[in-house]
């Protein structure tokens, strides 16, 4: 599957997110373009969709991940339990204004989820005497710097870091509100952990919990 029948299959499958879920998609390169607004009907949100897709071919050649995270940020206004991004990329950065340091703190600050499904990349590797060709880079073509940074952010917001799945989409808008009695002297964000106990644990054993790593403060500064 080519770059544009992929990107088509990624649009396709956020088009036809359940009814109800209120959903936006973007794309991103040099710079990123998103619906106007979340929506939760399935004609509108086909159609911005298709805007969006129209104009993929005028992102630009460098790849800006960071401010494409940055920008995903802005779209949600005032934080709701569950507000969650789903980040499909090879993980490569050569543009933006910000690192993996700048997003884990506006990721925390907004306590929102990353959800990252990692794809291989194709590069240009010079050949001696011979015109360049495509070949995928090993490791995916992702440095490890890259891939720490990424799978870093994921996990500390309560996300997870996977393949690619089409299975995964539904990570998106998974999850329980859970109400927690936190203590009366709590000052800073505190790390935590959340287990299943009692006849929950014996039913579910082999249960993945994702969750963020610290329990942050009720009303964080901005």
């Amino acid at each position: 599957m080519g770059p544009n029948q992929r990107a088509n299959a990624l649009a396709n499958l956020a088009a036809q997110a359940p009814k109800g879920r209120s959903v936006a998609f973007g794309v991103f390169a040099e710079r990123a373009i998103f619906m106007k607004r979340f929506s939760t009907d399935s004609q509108e949100r086909r159609s911005s969709i298709n805007e969006v897709m129209a104009q993929s071919n005028t992102l630009g050649k460098q790849t800006a991940l960071y401010d494409a995270l940055h920008e995903a940020l802005g779209l949600f206004g005032q934080h709701q339990p569950g507000d969650t991004i789903l980040l499909i990329s090879d993980g490569f950065d050569n543009r933006s204004k910000r690192n993996g340091g700048d997003m884990e703190k506006e990721f925390l600050a907004h306590g929102t989820r990353l959800l990252v499904m990692m794809r291989p990349r194709a590069s240009m590797v010079p050949i001696p005497d011979q015109q360049f060709r495509w070949a995928p880079d090993a490791n995916m073509g992702i440095s490890s710097a890259g891939r720490r940074d990424l799978g870093r952010l994921s996990s500390r917001t309560g996300g997870a870091y996977t393949g690619f799945s089409p299975h995964f989409f539904e990570f998106a808008w998974a999850g329980y509100m859970v109400g927690i009695a936190a203590p009366a002297n709590l000052e800073k964000p505190k790390e935590w952990n959340l287990r299943l106990r009692g006849a929950a644990a014996k039913a579910h054993p082999d249960a993945m919990i994702y969750q963020p790593w610290e329990l942050p403060l009720c009303s964080p500064a901005r």
